[in-house]
């Protein structure tokens, strides 16, 4: 209600204009909606390119997931590649084999990286079948005894069981020279490595 005096028509001209002010807001935040939920013609073009970018991706994963990479293996100082391919070969197939019986053979075995001779290049290992790579990683230490006949001098065995259908666990060999907390809580192990300073 405005009042008889001029301070009571300005307070109420105040009021009508800031309401006005605010609803010419909102119409305009609803057009801006209603305009950008239209998808654009540029926003259409780039859709099959995203597509195949998805695409890519997921079958990039899948190649990656047939493959393990084995760390610490000796080289061969021979510059002859044939024997070098046949001795990682070989040592791959015998750590395969000691972990999981009854697995193909990897269709293809090399060395990562340049040679270097103050330190051993990883070793990747490609299988052919999706899971084969997941089955070594995951399910090979199913007991203590196991872990203890592959038991590494000066390290440790620290795991945990999982007991999902995906079955594995994880499974680590830390050095005993290595500063570590180990804590397990409600079926789940955390291992906490100090570095140097």
């Amino acid at each position: 209600m405005l009042g008889k005096c001029d301070n009571d028509k300005t307070v109420g001209i105040t009021v009508v204009s800031l309401g006005e002010n605010k609803l010419k807001s909102l119409e305009t935040d609803l057009t801006k909606f209603k305009n950008s939920s239209y998808v654009s013609y540029s926003n259409l073009k780039d859709q099959p390119y995203l597509g195949e970018q998805i695409i890519q991706e997921i079958q990039n994963r899948n190649n990656r997931e047939k493959n393990v990479i084995l760390v610490g293996l000796t080289e061969v100082t021979s510059y002859k590649s044939e024997e070098c391919t046949a001795k990682d070969r070989a040592d791959v197939l015998n750590i395969i084999t000691s972990l999981c019986e009854g697995i193909p053979k990897p269709v293809k075995v090399f060395r990562k990286g340049k040679r270097n001779p103050d330190k051993y290049r990883s070793v990747k290992a490609c299988f052919a079948e999706f899971g084969r790579a997941k089955q070594l990683l995951q399910t090979w230490i199913r007991t203590e005894d196991q872990a203890v006949c592959l038991q590494i001098p000066n390290y440790t065995h620290y795991y945990n069981y999982r007991a999902d259908a995906g079955g594995g666990g994880a499974s680590a060999y830390i050095h005993n020279n290595i500063n570590i907390a180990y804590q397990s809580l409600n079926m789940s192990e955390e291992i906490t490595i100090y570095g140097s300073k």
